[in-house]
């Protein structure tokens, strides 16, 4: 029989779902709880709660949310809303992360990135530009008297500047106005840094700010200075002994 146009969406689709079988043979299901653990290597789970932009809705098992999301090349965030007891989900797909609160450990979002640097101290962003919404995951190995974690533009300006200072306990923000540095931020909620530390960074890129979190505490909201499409490269430098770097980098 010659199969149909029509019919080969959904033999993709069925294949798709074998191959995932037999990648993920350990199916989850929903927990009474109503939250769906999902495993794709492509997501990573986080505990919290999320606020999430332009989103669609879509029914499905877990396996099934996470295998759509690895599929959708817009979909940077999935949250599991509700699951009935038989396993059928409830799932927000979403192209847009605008705030993650921490603090709420029975709530789970995952986040669908890609790694884009490892080992280096330097990274470009696809088409030398960050994208609003765009959820940022960082590794850091820090070591040295100041350790800079820095977003820079197009012609080379400090568009948002981070530096963990061990010599003052501080962690201070600041970027270039022009060729100026403008008023800097010293906010600092606690200063637990060791020297050799391997650092968790997230940030968010909303429309307004960086909002930026050293393992899970928020450290800055800073207002962008430098607009979002001239942002390049992150960079990761330090004064004094031993080199930091960029363990992993993933957007």
């Amino acid at each position: 029989m010659a199969l149909h146009q029509y019919d080969l969406p959904n033999i993709q689709r069925s294949l798709c779902l074998f191959l995932y079988l037999l990648i993920f043979p350990k199916t989850h299901h929903c927990a009474s709880s109503g939250y769906c653990p999902l495993t794709p290597t492509t997501l990573s789970v986080h505990q919290g709660f999320s606020t999430l932009e332009e989103c669609s809705f879509l029914p499905g098992a877990a396996f099934v949310c996470g295998m759509q999301c690895s599929a959708l090349p817009w979909c940077k965030a999935v949250r599991v809303t509700s699951c009935s007891a038989n396993g059928i989900c409830t799932c927000s797909f979403c192209n847009r992360l605008t705030k993650v609160d921490f603090r709420i450990t029975n709530l789970q979002f995952f986040l669908h990135t890609k790694e884009i640097g490892k080992n280096t101290n330097r990274v470009t962003f696809p088409g030398q530009r960050l994208i609003a919404g765009q959820p940022l995951q960082i590794k850091l190995y820090i070591v040295g008297t100041r350790v800079k974690l820095t977003f820079y533009s197009t012609v080379g300006h400090k568009a948002f500047d981070t530096e963990i200072r061990f010599d003052e306990g501080s962690v201070v923000s600041n970027s270039y106005i022009g060729y100026r540095w403008g008023n800097e931020d010293r906010y600092t909620p606690h200063f637990r840094f060791t020297q050799g530390q391997e650092l968790s960074v997230f940030c968010v890129v909303t429309t307004a700010a960086y909002e930026m979190y050293f393992d899970k505490v928020l450290f800055k909201i800073f207002p962008h200075r430098i607009g979002l499409s001239l942002i390049s490269d992150f960079i990761v430098s330090n004064s004094g002994a031993g080199v930091a770097k960029i363990i992993s980098f993933r957007l």
